[in-house]
């Protein structure tokens, strides 16, 4: 950032310690121009990064942040710890009712846009050429102060609201049913046979009030009952008596001339046979 003059965001996955830094450190060396254009040898800089899973590992890396800030002339160590310290108090302070902890995204989030802001007053302020001057103060110093407390950085590390638990809602109560008149079963006696099921009973007279058995016993010379396939004959459309006179059958039969061998759709009183 120094040699650049350019102030830049550093995130605490790239604070990486000493001992990570020896370990992958590479042999290679390569030619770059400083920021006044004279040619150096450097050693290739590797794409590191560090494990920062879970509060003390990030915590660390911000430690490391800091000294290096630091030793850079940056920031002082302190001032920066002061801010870093205000982030993790926040993950740890208790959310008002309905609402949940702050979490380590929200601090990461607060801290890249407190570089953002520090970025843009050191721009305006130094026209963007970042200058560390010997025993003079940091240059950053005061500005961390001061925005660590503004409302744009704050906002980003309030409590947000929790999901709204549904009251289970009280069971209502049954509506008494109504009772409404239905048609009668016919009440079997105690001692007697059950009543067939209303669907099963054949109706066995018509207006008129012949039964079937006076029917068959009066049936015309040559007439039958049945068909040849063992089907029953309505004996009372044969006679013109049957409620259901229009319809191809109805529960006493197959609606046809029962005179033998002539199986008409007609009554017999009407058939010619």
């Amino acid at each position: 950032m120094i040699e650049d003059g350019v102030l830049q965001y550093l995130p605490p996955e790239k604070c990486l310690s000493r001992h990570d830094e020896i370990q992958n450190q590479k042999t290679e060396q390569q030619v770059s121009f400083d920021s006044q254009g004279n040619l150096k040898v450097t050693k290739r800089a590797a794409d590191l990064s560090c494990d920062t899973s879970g509060e003390l590992k990030l915590r660390q890396a911000l430690t490391r942040k800091a000294l290096a800030c630091d030793q850079a002339g940056l920031c002082s160590f302190n001032r920066l710890e002061e801010w870093h310290n205000q982030m993790m108090n926040a993950t740890m302070r208790l959310p008002p009712s309905g609402h949940k902890y702050v979490t380590m995204q929200q601090v990461l989030n607060a801290d890249r846009e407190l570089w953002s802001l520090l970025w843009s007053l050191m721009s305006q302020d130094s026209r963007g050429n970042l200058k560390v001057a010997a025993g003079a103060e940091p240059p950053l110093d005061k500005l961390i102060g001061k925005l660590r407390e503004s409302p744009q950085v704050l906002c980003f590390m309030t409590p947000l609201p929790g999901q709204a638990h549904a009251q289970p809602s009280k069971p209502q109560p049954a509506e008494p049913k109504q009772n409404t008149p239905g048609p009668k079963r016919p009440i079997a006696d105690a001692t007697g046979p059950k009543p067939f099921p209303k669907t099963k009973q054949r109706r066995t007279t018509e207006p008129g009030g012949k039964t079937v058995k006076d029917l068959l016993n009066s049936l015309p010379p040559n007439c039958v009952s049945k068909t040849e396939a063992g089907k029953f004959i309505c004996l009372h459309f044969n006679n013109g008596t049957c409620r259901r006179q229009k319809s191809s059958s109805c529960n006493m039969g197959l609606h046809m001339c029962y005179y033998k061998g002539c199986n008409q759709k007609r009554p017999y009183i009407e058939c010619s046979h």
